[in-house]
């Protein structure tokens, strides 16, 4: 892994053009040195039915200093954005040189107000969580504060909790099962594509009535 602490930075901008449409870019680099490039295109006027003035909308920079764990990559933000975690990309077998380990980032919509927002953090917003890879400590950590967050924002609403998911350490698994089982709101569970093992413990400690399953 790396010597020492590298800083991540994401630069965005949303520029409007003449005939009322759009393009959303993002750029990530890695100690200035650049590591995704992403660019979409958007056509059509904005939600109140005017074509935006043609220049620059949008812009942010955020900046997190990377620090490498044995199992997780973890992103201590250098500004107001909240610490997250990704499990860390498993080593190649004796890469000629250290290939880049990109951290999963969110990617970014533009919202129909004009604002861009992170598509996690959207979907928290809507009461969503979904869990989509293995469960280790730190994707236990992410979905617990999750649950504890909707609680504490409305008590009365449920919680829908998507799992795709082969399984993963007891441990982890049985803690978001006991915040589960805490929270004052229901969790609705909803099984989507695979769920093995002991997630099979979190599809089944949702709500009565409230516990489904895809076709697949």
């Amino acid at each position: 892994g790396p010597s020492g602490p590298s800083v991540l930075r994401r630069d965005m901008r949303l520029h409007a053009s003449d005939d009322g449409g759009a393009t959303y870019s993002e750029l990530a680099t890695i100690d200035g040195g650049a590591v995704g490039y992403s660019s979409l295109a958007l056509l059509g006027a904005n939600a109140t039915g005017a074509a935006p003035r043609a220049g620059l909308l949008y812009e942010r920079s955020d900046e997190w200093r990377l620090v490498f764990e044995p199992d997780a990559i973890l992103f201590v933000p250098l500004g107001p954005d909240v610490l997250c975690s990704r499990p860390r990309p498993a080593a190649a077998a004796a890469p000629a040189r250290a290939s880049a380990e990109e951290p999963i980032l969110p990617p970014y919509l533009p919202m129909p107000n004009g604002e861009v927002a992170d598509l996690w953090s959207y979907l928290l917003r809507s009461r969503i969580i979904f869990i989509g890879n293995k469960i280790n400590d730190a994707m236990a950590a992410e979905v617990v504060s999750g649950l504890l967050y909707l609680e504490a924002l409305a008590p009365d609403e449920d919680v829908r909790l998507y799992i795709n998911c082969p399984g993963g350490m007891a441990h982890s698994v049985m803690g978001i099962y006991d915040t589960m089982q805490y929270l004052s709101c229901d969790v609705q569970t909803v099984a989507l594509g695979v769920v093995g093992s002991s997630a099979n413990l979190l599809l089944a400690g949702g709500a009565d009535g409230k516990r489904m399953g895809t076709a697949n």
